[in-house]
């Protein structure tokens, strides 16, 4: 009988440690992700914004039409990337997901040179 209460007394001990891996939480961030899109005008980003402003967890919407840029900021904890893709896909137009190497590269050559050349007309 003793035996028996201290073999349940070790496995409720070891049940109480923490386990690496189960017991952390992801962390709530507020996440940022660009996509390249084919829009051209006011009327792709009004589509483009009523189709996104409704997905659970978009905070705010950024659109750079010259660059053809969509930027979101989300709560990772309710969508991600590939759903924010899904949407933009179903609206009708393209997305690509623009790496974080790609905006840093953009980043550095504005800083560098704030106003962009401009091409000579012809």
């Amino acid at each position: 009988m003793k035996t028996r209460f201290t073999t349940t007394l070790a496995l409720v001990a070891l049940l109480m440690l923490p386990m690496p891996g189960y017991s952390q939480k992801p962390l709530k961030e507020k996440l940022t992700v660009t996509f390249h899109s084919n829009m051209h005008c006011e009327d792709c980003v009004q589509t483009l914004t009523k189709s996104l402003a409704f997905e659970k967890g978009v905070t705010d919407l950024n659109f750079d039409l010259e660059k053809n840029l969509i930027t979101i900021e989300y709560k990772n904890w309710k969508t991600d990337p590939g759903k924010l893709r899904k949407v933009i896909l179903d609206t009708g137009f393209k997305a690509e997901e623009v790496k974080e190497e790609v905006k840093e590269e953009e980043k550095e050559k504005n800083q560098g040179n704030p106003d962009p050349p401009k091409k000579p007309e012809e």
